[in-house]
C-alpha cells in the first residue's frame, strides 16, 4: 500500500512516496478507480514549498511505472494498492534513435 497526503509542511528533510495518477475526465470530482488510467508512476516527494500566493509547488523524482489496482480516499489523502510493472531499462537514446533511423 502506498499512501499520499495532504500535508501543510514543507518538506526538505523528509521523503514521501506518492503515486502520481491520470484522471480520465477533469468532470469527475471525486474520482473512482474506473475514473483514472490503471498505470500511473510511482515516485518521491524531494521538497514541499507552498508559494505566496497560496499554491503549492512540489519537487518529485519518479521511480517506476506501477498497476493501479485500487485506491481509496482516506481523511488525510488517499492509500493505493499498486503492483510494480516488471519492465526491461529503457536503451540509451543514442542506440534507440540509431534503430530508428536505421529502420527508415
Amino acid at each position: 500500500m502506498i499512501s499520499g497526503s495532504n500535508s501543510n509542511q514543507q518538506t526538505s528533510s523528509w521523503q514521501r512516496q506518492i503515486i502520481v495518477a491520470i484522471q480520465r475526465s477533469s468532470d469527475v470530482d471525486e474520482p473512482g478507480l474506473a475514473d483514472i488510467y490503471d498505470v500511473g508512476v510511482l515516485g518521491s516527494v524531494l521538497t514541499l514549498d507552498q508559494l505566496a500566493d497560496g499554491r503549492w509547488k512540489a519537487l518529485t523524482q519518479i521511480h517506476r511505472r506501477v498497476m493501479i489496482k485500487d485506491f481509496a480516499g482516506e481523511v488525510d489523502g488517499y492509500v493505493a494498492d499498486v503492483e510494480v510493472l516488471d519492465e526491461q531499462p529503457a536503451p540509451d537514446v543514442p542506440d534507440l534513435i540509431l534503430m530508428i533511423s536505421e529502420k527508415g
